[in-house]
């Protein structure tokens, strides 16, 4: 599920994930100065692709949804895997 970001995430959350540079800048200037939140890309949880973001696909073919899938089942394995095993 997906929603925008609130004021309240910065608080709320331990990780905020951004999908792109673009991303984690405006993350960035939106968080309240002393909140202490990770912003990170999401890619940096890649393993098995290489790519340093995660394209949006939505003016492309369904090729470029198939490839946005698969980084981002690579990318949330990953992550879950991290979190799981106290990393």
């Amino acid at each position: 599920i997906s929603r925008p970001i609130e004021a309240e995430d910065f608080g709320r959350f331990e990780l905020i994930l951004g999908m792109d540079g673009d991303n984690i800048r405006r993350l960035e200037q939106r968080r309240p100065a002393g909140v202490g939140v990770k912003i990170e890309l999401l890619s940096d949880y890649l393993t098995e692709h290489k790519s340093s973001s995660v394209p949006d696909p939505y003016y492309g073919t369904e090729k470029d949804f198939d490839y946005v899938i698969d980084l981002l089942e690579d990318a949330c394995a990953s992550l879950l895997n991290r979190l799981t095993s106290g990393e």
